[in-house]
């Protein structure tokens, strides 16, 4: 008798579908898989079993490669298979059949097409539509507008910088603290809500790079010497040697795609 375990590698798309792992948890199989992808999201202990975790995201594909066959390996031999194999004298892995029972009353309901449609037309379809029906009333006014605002930020761009990045963090920051960020910026013949300044946060990588980024918007706060002032907090809520760096780009409430302009100006 097989095993109902779906194994998947979104690491490696093109040998298998990350979606396909939804589908799994009806028809009473049980998922194991990296930590990406809707499995970040749905993965639960008792639920299934997670390749590695969050913080797996080695360069290298070959030293990752070989960390996730280790997890696997150790899952296999520790957990899946003697939950499967160990049965009463009926024949039922009693242990198995209820780890299946809780996939299919956590995840069921919510990892499914009805709510995929429905996150969808929330997200994405309704908000296109509103976009559309504004964009288009009194005789494209909107629509004008954003195009003129396009042609505005083209044209000024270069006149933006960076002048001055100050925080509040220390040497070591402790789990959970939170350290301030500020950002003097000359915008030109822009106004402060006609950009967006971020601040990317990310895990230090081998080459001082920043991997598994997350982005932090800080907000306009005034004006020094006639340079445009923005701040905001970042909070020390991942383990590990952490970085930021800042970044500015075009915003206005009527482009929703802000790299529809590929313009960006980095710290």
């Amino acid at each position: 008798q097989g095993v109902d375990l779906w194994l998947n590698n979104p690491r490696r798309p093109h040998e298998a579908s990350g979606t396909s792992g939804m589908k799994v948890i009806p028809n009473a199989g049980l998922n194991l898989s990296i930590l990406d992808g809707w499995w970040d999201e749905a993965y639960q202990p008792g639920l299934g079993w997670a390749i590695g975790d969050r913080e797996d995201d080695d360069p290298d594909e070959g030293r990752q490669d070989w960390l996730d066959s280790r997890s696997i390996y150790h899952l296999l031999e520790n957990e899946i298979t003697p939950a499967f194999y160990h049965r009463t004298e009926q024949g039922i892995p009693r242990e198995w059949t209820a780890m299946v029972k809780r996939s299919i009353a956590g995840m069921a309901s919510n990892f499914s097409t009805n709510r995929m449609v429905r996150d969808y037309t929330k997200r994405f379809y309704m908000p296109a539509a509103e976009a559309f029906t504004n964009l288009s009333s009194n005789g494209m006014e909107r629509a004008k507008a954003a195009l003129a605002w396009r042609d505005s930020v083209r044209l000024n761009w270069g006149q933006l910088r960076i002048l001055s990045v100050t925080d509040t963090a220390g040497v070591s920051n402790v789990l959970g603290k939170e350290f301030d960020v500020r950002v003097v910026a000359h915008l030109g013949s822009l106004k402060p809500e006609e950009v967006r300044v971020q601040a990317v946060v990310g895990k230090v990588g081998p080459n001082r790079d920043l991997v598994s980024t997350r982005i932090q918007d800080l907000q306009p706060v005034g004006q020094e010497d006639g340079n445009s002032v923005f701040a905001g907090h970042i909070v020390c809520d991942v383990p590990g040697y952490q970085g930021y760096t800042i970044r500015v780009i075009p915003h206005h409430e009527d482009v929703h795609v802000p790299s529809e302009l590929s313009l960006v100006l980095w710290e």
